[in-house]
This record gives structure tokens, C-alpha cells and sequence, in this order.
């Protein structure tokens, strides 16, 4: 209500278009009428400029009221930033919306879903590590046996090793007393070149079955030994597994530093007749040995020129032979000290050909020995008792060594 002159008049804004005069005396004047007039025409404005402030405040994307201001509109933006925006909401460093930390609380219960299964695995991998290291530590322990039962085994070869050494010596002796028998009995030079040729034979056989047998012994020796020290170290392999401790790898000698045991490098494709050397590398094996670069003892060169003599020759070069190509199961050790043979069925091998009562060795070359079945003779014996595993493709050398003339055959995987 506004009283102007005493007199009453009431303004309705409808819609804020327009404005009417509800009651007016009849003795107002031209100019009073005018000055309501004006005064409708200002509320009419006022009432459009509430208008567009209030559309200001509830859709203008811009300040409404000046800077720090926000309309509804905008304000509803920023809700919706709040809770969906996948960035900073609102351009607040760091802020996170109502959905990245809802998407965030989800994938911590997957992820923690996901660590209790891990957790379990690695549970479960730790008790079969525990039973694989209660595995490899009896398998220590019959390392160690077997090492034992090895080392007795050599020491018995190399008893049998002294005996054939006396029994070389001896018959050595007898050699040179028929070496003086023949030079006395010189009118009976053929006689006595043909008993000299049996004496040589039977000198050089016993000199073989010395040295062959001092090998075997030395070998066996060797094996002993290292089966020993891969027991032990099998051992602490064994514990370090328990312990959780990780394997080391090999490193190999140098000139001036000691190589430590570990895990053996993986050989490459292609490197199947290598040999892994001390150096921790796989190398071919060399061949081809002149034997004319190794130093020749006063007694040895002695006694090889009264070997000769016997023969009434001279030997120069090296001492060599032809591989012998195997045909069908049988080896004839007669007919050469290296054989060879590939697999390309099921063989079952037989010896033959050793001389009674005396000691001889050759050795076999078999090629893709693994990829069929293959037999040796119930008389051949090997380490473990057991027969090595050949290779599918590739070629194995193996020595077999008797010293009964064929009774008991010594089985040896060289490569």
C-alpha cells in the first residue's frame, strides 16, 4: 500500500508485465494520474529487472551478482562434477568425485579379493616347496650313500689296479729275460722272432690291462669324489630350499680367480657335442691332439725301444685307428679299439671278442641312441647301477672296460 495525498491506491504485478490501478478517487488530478503512472512504469521495470536477476541466478553460466558468485545452473554443474566427473571436480587439484572414489572403494575390495587368492597360492606354493625340500634332502642322503658305496668301489679298483701293476712289472721281466734269451739263441732267429712277437703281445697286453685298470681306478676315484661332493652339495642345496635361499649360478675359473659351483648355463641349439669348460663356457672338444708336444721320460723311452727291439722296428707318428661302423647288435672287440653305430630301432647290444682271461677296452660312438629303445648285456655294469639317458639326436661316446676277458664289462658316458 502507498498513500500519496491521503489517498489509497493499491498496484498489482501480474507476471511482472504489467500494472493496474485498482481504486482512485475521482478528484485526483491530471497530474497526480501521471505520477502514478510513472510510478507504475518504474515498478514495471523494477519488477523486469527481478526478473531477469532471478533468471540470472538460476541459469547464467557467468557470475551473477559479480565475481565469486554462481547461478543454480552452475551450482547444479558443480554437484554434477562432484559426483560424477571422471577429472579434479570443480578444478580442485587433487579432489575426487563421488563415483571416482566409489569406482576406486570397488576395485581395492577386487584388488583385495584378488591378494587373498594370491596369499592362498603363495600358501600353497610354500608347503610344496616345503615338500620338495623334504624330497631333495633324502635324495641328499642317498647321494651320500651312493658316494659311499662309489668310494668303496674305488678303492677295491684301485686294489685291483696295484695287483695288475705287479703283474705287469712281472711280466715285464720276464720280457727282458726273453729279450736275452732271443739275442743269445740269435741262430734261431725265427723261432725266437716268433716267441719274441707272443712275449710282445703279452707285454703290451699287461701294460694295457695296468694302465686301463690304473684309469679305471683313478676314475672311479674321481667319481667317488665328486659324487661326494654333489652329495654335500646337494645337502645344502637342500637347505637353502628350505631356508628360501635362491640358487647362484655357475661362475667360472679364470687364470687368477676360483669359479663357484651353481646353477650349470643352459647350452645353446646346436651345442649337443660340447663340453662345458671350467671357464663356464661350452666349447668343442679338440680332436685333434699331437701327441709329439708331450715330454718323453729317460724310463719310458727305454723301455719302449726294448718293446721295439723285440720286433727288431721302429714306431714314429702317432698311434691311431679306424672306427669300426657297427652293422647289425654285435661288437667284436677284435676287430678294433673304436666302434660306431646310429639307432634307428630297438638294438639290443652284444660283446664279443675279448681275449681270455685279459683286460681290453674300446669305446662306442651311438648316434640318436635315445630316440629308440637300447639293451646292453646283462654283463656290463654301470655307476648307480643304472644305464645313462642318450641323447634323442646327437651322438653319445661311451667306454667299456673288462678285465676278466670279457666276464664283467665297466660301462663309462664319457660326452
Amino acid at each position: 500500500m502507498s498513500e500519496i495525498n491521503n489517498a489509497e491506491i493499491e498496484l498489482e504485478v501480474i507476471n511482472n508485465t504489467s500494472v493496474e490501478i485498482a481504486d482512485v478517487m475521482d478528484d485526483y488530478t491530471a497530474d497526480q494520474a501521471r505520477q502514478y503512472k510513472e510510478a507504475a512504469e518504474a515498478a514495471k521495470e523494477a519488477a523486469e529487472n527481478a526478473r531477469n536477476m532471478a533468471e540470472a541466478w538460476a541459469s547464467s553460466d557467468s557470475a551473477p551478482a559479480g565475481e565469486g558468485t554462481r547461478s543454480s545452473k552452475t551450482w547444479a554443474d558443480v554437484a554434477r562434477q562432484w559426483a560424477e566427473s571422471d577429472t579434479e571436480p570443480d578444478g580442485v587439484e587433487g579432489a575426487r568425485s563421488s563415483k571416482t572414489w566409489a569406482n576406486e572403494a570397488a576395485q581395492s575390495a577386487v584388488d583385495a579379493e584378488t591378494a587373498q587368492g594370491k596369499a592362498e597360492a603363495a600358501q600353497s606354493k610354500a608347503e610344496t616347496a616345503q615338500g620338495k625340500a623334504e624330497t631333495a634332502q633324502q635324495k641328499a642322503e642317498t647321494a651320500q650313500s651312493k658316494a659311499e658305496t662309489a668310494q668303496s668301489r674305488a678303492e677295491a679298483a684301485q686294489q685291483g689296479a696295484e695287483t695288475a701293476r705287479s703283474a705287469a712289472e712281472a711280466a715285464q721281466g720276464k720280457a727282458e729275460a726273453a729279450q736275452g734269451k732271443a739275442e743269445a739263441a740269435q741262430e734261431k732267429a725265427e723261432s725266437a722272432a716268433g716267441k719274441a712277437e707272443v712275449a710282445q703281445e703279452k707285454v703290451e697286453a699287461a701294460v694295457g690291462t695296468a694302465q686301463a685298470a690304473a684309469e679305471f681306478a683313478q676314475a672311479n676315484a674321481t667319481a667317488a669324489a665328486s659324487s661326494a661332493s654333489d652329495a654335500e652339495k646337494a645337502a645344502q642345496l637342500a637347505q637353502d630350499l628350505v631356508d628360501g635361499v635362491e640358487p647362484k649360478d655357475f661362475i667360472g675359473a679364470t687364470i687368477s680367480t676360483v669359479g663357484v659351483h651353481g646353477l650349470v648355463p643352459a647350452p645353446a641349439a646346436g651345442d649337443q657335442s660340447k663340453f662345458l669348460c671350467g671357464d663356464g663356457m661350452w666349447k668343442e672338444a679338440d680332436t685333434d691332439i699331437d701327441l709329439t708336444s708331450y715330454a718323453k721320460t729317460a724310463d719310458v723311452e727305454t723301455k719302449l725301444q726294448s718293446y721295439l727291439s723285440l720286433a727288431g722296428g721302429t714306431m714314429t707318428g702317432a698311434i691311431s685307428s679306424t672306427p669300426v661302423a657297427v652293422s647289425d647288435i654285435n661288437i667284436n672287440v677284435a676287430q678294433g679299439a673304436t666302434f660306431t653305430k646310429t639307432i634307428s630301432a630297438a638294438t639290443a647290444f652284444t660283446f664279443s671278442g675279448a681275449p681270455s682271461g685279459k683286460s681290453c677296452c674300446f669305446s662306442l660312438i651311438l648316434t640318436n641312441g635315445g630316440a629308440n629303445t637300447v639293451t646292453w648285456p646283462s654283463s656290463v655294469k654301470w655307476a648307480d647301477d643304472a644305464p645313462p639317458e642318450l641323447k634323442k639326436s646327437g651322438a653319445d661316446c661311451l667306454t667299456f672296460l673288462t678285465a676278466d676277458g670279457g666276464t664283467t664289462w665297466y660301462g663309462v658316458y664319457s660326452v
